[in-house]
């Protein structure tokens, strides 16, 4: 097993070690970056001498005899080799180089130094000179005439000085690391032989305590890390003597928590005996009678289908699962698996639940499916019955098969609305709409009443409104969007079943506790035995169908969804072929 001490140890030495290269580096480069700069001051002043001597027209007309004498004595006044470079980079004249050397000398204007100076009119750059081994200085400046760039001075120059301060600078910081590291290395000695002293105190008193029968405090320790463990130590030494009433209060809460168990769960041995049981299995089955350790599962059980499952669950021993019809419309789902204790089987577990509820969503779900089969079904029939038609060319005439494809196209909208219809139910159902916020219903319901009114004149209905209340005067939470199609649905059902010349009125209305919307048509009404029926899914009035066979069933599905998702209302009065009325109710702000 690692020892944190030694890790601790050796970690602070890493630590430690690190921290001081970081320093040296610090040092180092802030210290030849000062060297650097008293270097560029020096030949700053010396550019500042060079730049008397020389006549800029020479770098104009190129007189290389002239700048040669330039560098020459620039070089015997400053000490340093002198380059004089025209502004295209080409190197016009050298303190070191004669005419000949000079023409093999490369373009200079790629030169850190050149680039820098043309950039920002002066430039610095060092670097390592092959032939002597040694680090070079090129400072450069540019030369004007007037506001124009003529050419470029550079000086080279060696550095020695430099090189010597920094050589002595890093023997210096060698000599103090070693020192610095030495000191840490010892104290990191002697911390640990105490820490490690302490440390075994520690575990000694400990020790002694694992096997006396009464816990003793341990005494405060030296360094606050180690007392703090004793401290958490003395905690649970002193717990210890109230395990037993805790265990007891925690079996009280573990049974609490079995019984609020929505299933009902049983255990019995493998012979069958009863080893406890909670009340939602005692609801299930009418076990209050039972007695564990002494009731067997044919004493309290006495639903056949379960019974044999059982005893094939006994000669299996595999995993048993059913869902059937318990009592009258009741469903039960249950479960029989086996149990084990010390790697042993113990006997099995029967856990029941009343799935009365799932089972009639599964029945809401296969009619749905169902449903929408049929609905399905007839116009894709109708589609392949005209399709086919066409593809036999038995018919010629161009007006019927101009016909038929109208048929066709008339069969892929009814189909594309029940599509469109089952979406948008889909998503309000499942709350997956706009977040609803504060509106102005009458604002919002005005523009639809405007858009209806065209509909209306054009199938000669008589379409009345009646804005009871004004804009702004009332605020609902709602989704501005599925308000409209609220509305719009219930508006589109008054003028498509209703008869010609008929009538259709939308009211608008408040009271102090909702918003009131009222649709009412003189269209063929809804029989009486039908109205708890008609805000289902694809649920349509026989006598509707020949009137408005585009309609998809789920209008009023959408407007009832609608209505709750906005915590709302709806009522119907309605009598077959009188009209129906329709009112939505919405909670106010």
């Amino acid at each position: 097993m690692k020892s944190l001490s030694k890790k601790a140890f050796l970690y602070t030495l890493i630590i430690t070690v690190f921290s001081i290269i970081l320093l040296d580096v610090f040092f180092y480069v802030n210290t030849k970056d000062f060297l650097a700069d008293e270097v560029k001051t020096e030949l700053n002043k010396q550019i500042k001498l060079a730049r008397k001597i020389i006549d800029i027209n020479a770098f104009n007309e190129r007189d290389y005899k002239k700048l040669k004498y330039y560098s020459d004595e620039i070089r015997r006044l400053t000490g340093s080799r002198t380059t004089l470079i025209a502004k295209d980079g080409t190197v016009l004249a050298d303190s070191e180089l004669d005419s000949l050397d000079l023409k093999r000398t490369e373009n200079h204007f790629k030169r850190p130094e050149v680039k820098e100076a043309m950039e920002k009119g002066i430039g610095f750059s060092e670097r390592h000179s092959a032939t002597i081994e040694k680090n070079l200085f090129y400072y450069a400046e540019n030369l004007y005439e007037g506001k124009r760039i003529s050419g470029f001075i550079r000086f080279a120059v060696f550095s020695a000085n430099l090189d010597s301060r920094l050589e002595f600078l890093t023997n210096m910081l060698i000599i103090i690391d070693i020192f610095v590291i030495v000191i840490v290395f010892g104290f990191l000695i002697i911390w640990q032989k105490k820490v490690k002293k302490q440390r075994e105190s520690l575990i000694t008193e400990i020790s002694l305590r694992s096997d006396q029968p009464d816990f003793i405090d341990i005494p405060s320790q030296k360094y606050a890390e180690y007392d703090k463990i004793a401290s958490g130590v003395n905690s649970i030494g002193k717990n210890l003597f109230n395990l037993k009433e805790r265990y007891k209060q925690s079996f009280t809460d573990l049974l609490g928590l079995f019984n609020s168990l929505h299933e009902g769960v049983a255990a019995f041995d493998k012979n069958g005996r009863l080893l406890f049981f909670n009340k939602p299995f005692s609801h299930i089955f009418n076990t209050e009678n039972a007695v564990e350790g002494k009731s067997f599962f044919y004493d309290l059980i006495h639903f056949p289908p379960l019974i044999n499952d059982i005893h094939k669950f006994l000669k299996s021993n595999l995993f048993v699962t059913n869902r059937t019809k318990f009592s009258g419309s009741r469903y039960i789902e249950y479960q029989i698996s086996q149990f084990n204790l010390e790697d042993m089987q113990a006997g099995f577990i029967i856990t029941v639940e009343d799935v009365t509820n799932l089972q009639n969503l599964e029945i809401i779900r296969q009619d749905f499916v169902a449903n929408v089969s049929h609905e399905f079904k007839t116009p894709l029939t109708s589609i392949r019955g005209y399709a086919e038609t066409l593809l036999s060319d038995s018919v010629n005439d161009e007006v019927m098969q101009k016909k038929f494809l109208e048929k066709i196209e008339k069969q892929t909208r009814k189909l594309e609305n029940i599509v469109t219809d089952l979406l948008q139910l889909t998503r309000i159902e499942n709350r997956e709409v706009e977040e609803l916020t504060e509106i102005d219903p009458v604002s919002t319901l005005k523009e639809i009443a405007d858009d209806f009114s065209f509909r209306c004149k054009a199938k000669k209905i008589d379409f009345t409104t009646d804005f009871l209340v004004n804009s702004g005067e009332v605020k609902i939470l709602a989704n501005p969007q599925l308000l409209q199609t609220l509305v719009s649905n219930l508006l589109a059902n008054a003028i498509n079943y209703n008869s010609e010349k008929g009538g259709v009125i939308f009211k608008c209305s408040a009271n102090n506790k909702y918003f009131i919307a009222e649709v009412a048509d003189t269209g063929i009404g809804i029989p009486k035995d039908e109205k708890q029926r008609i805000l289902e899914r694809f649920y349509r009035v026989d006598s509707s169908r020949g009137i408005y066979p585009e309609g998809s069933g789920l209008g009023l599905s959408i407007v009832k969804n609608i209505t709750e998702l906005f915590r709302g209302k709806i009522e119907l009065e309605s009598e077959s072929g009188k009209g129906s009325r329709f009112i939505v109710y919405i909670p106010l702000v």
